[in-house]
């Protein structure tokens, strides 16, 4: 496999939202919460080992794809195109699958294809695309169900309110996580100390459930809360194994826990290969099924990418139908990173996974073709320039 040759630059930020007013609580921080703000890393990004305690997410044997023999369905040119776009924005990982084949697939100096890497909120997908199975097997009743059943601190409360549609849609009308450097807000506290849950439990609602798209950080934590509580007593990194990791073939992943035993960070860090995410997108282009084993129910893939009434970019994925040349994950005037694309897609029916700064894999199912690209976070990211490369090649 080729591997990037480019300075890696160190860049990170752990939350696409910005700070905001600290909004301070009674609330003294836990020893393992201090213990975390006192050694954050003076370099970024930083390391993957600093995020303890982690769960292994066991997989089964990894596929270890290799490349495809010429000739290759792709144009070379617009392969090289792709990559030096990639490079250029500082890719730890770059791989292009087509019709059944690893068509390319190059790493940064340093980095294996073994390594697991941070790809920040990707993680949300993932646990999306549990719910689907967690709903067949009857464990979640149904996503139009009332928060309020699983988490049963808001049962009687106007949140309890909010169905688990409107949290997969981003719809739930609920206050938004912001960065917040003080140990004693619950935004601190839902980040860094050993119980994540409560401070989770303390945002409020705003406004009417249905009503207003906002891509908040807050969300996969309930809903990663909700699954666990609906899962009783096995764990969510096994449901994860036994119902998907292994399935796919991915090898070993981990999960961040806010305390030794405790529970996942639902919304980040979820340490995996790019073979993994790659395999994560095949699953999608497949419509649940690896081999000829429906994994994830294909009506479930087909509603996480039906449009949301408030987003006809998003459904419970990000669609890339209709064009925005700027995507906005909220319209709190606080919240002010967005995404440029320079063009429209040369697919209509492309679909992706979005993490922070460029963490991406594209879907685009007419193509047969999935795209991986892991790596350094950049505000910068063109999300049209990756894809529409390797779609000009395309024969």
């Amino acid at each position: 496999m080729r591997r990037f040759a480019f300075l890696v630059l160190p860049l990170f930020s752990l939350a696409w939202a910005e700070p905001a007013s600290a909004q301070t609580t009674n609330v003294t921080p836990d020893p393992l919460h201090l213990q975390r703000k006192a050694s954050v890393p003076k370099t970024r990004p930083w390391p993957i080992d600093w995020f303890q305690p982690q769960e292994i997410v066991k997989g089964g044997a990894a596929r270890g794809a290799a490349l495809a023999a010429s000739p290759r369905t792709i144009d070379a040119a617009a392969l090289r195109a792709a990559a030096d776009y990639a490079r250029s924005h500082e890719t730890q990982a770059l791989l292009v699958w087509r019709d059944g084949h690893l068509e390319f697939a190059e790493f940064a100096p340093g980095i294996k294809p073994s390594d697991r890497l941070n790809t920040y909120y990707m993680h949300f997908p993932v646990l999306t695309l549990l719910y689907g199975i967690a709903q067949k097997e009857g464990r979640i009743r149904s996503i139009d169900d009332p928060v309020g059943r699983y988490i049963t601190e808001w049962a009687n409360d106007a949140r309890g309110k909010i169905t688990l549609r409107q949290l997969l849609n981003m719809s739930a009308g609920l206050e938004m996580y912001f960065d917040d450097p003080d140990p004693t807000t619950k935004a601190s506290r839902m980040f860094l100390s050993a119980d994540t849950t409560s401070p989770a439990l303390e945002y409020q609602r705003v406004e009417e459930p249905g009503r207003t798209f906002s891509y908040n950080y807050l969300i996969p934590e309930l809903l990663g809360i909700a699954l666990q509580r609906a899962l009783g007593t096995t764990r969510y990194a096994d449901y994860l194994s036994s119902r998907l990791w292994k399935p796919l073939g991915n090898a070993d992943a981990a999960v961040w826990l806010d305390r030794p035993g405790g529970k996942p960070h639902f919304n980040s860090a979820l340490f995996a290969t790019a073979e993994d995410w790659l395999n994560v997108g095949k699953l999608i282009l497949d419509e649940g099924k690896v081999g000829r084993r429906q994994v994830v129910p294909a009506s479930w893939i087909a509603t996480m990418k039906t449009p949301s009434a408030t987003n006809p970019n998003y459904g419970m994925m990000w669609l890339g139908k209709p064009y925005v040349s700027e995507r906005r994950y909220s319209p709190d005037p606080r919240y002010r990173y967005k995404v440029s694309a320079s063009a429209p897609y040369l697919a209509d029916d492309l679909v992706y996974l979005d993490g922070y700064g460029g963490q991406r894999v594209y879907v685009v199912p007419s193509k047969k073709l999935v795209i991986v690209r892991i790596g350094l976070t950049r505000r910068d990211w063109d999300d049209a320039a990756l894809p529409n490369a390797i779609l000009r090649g395309t024969k």
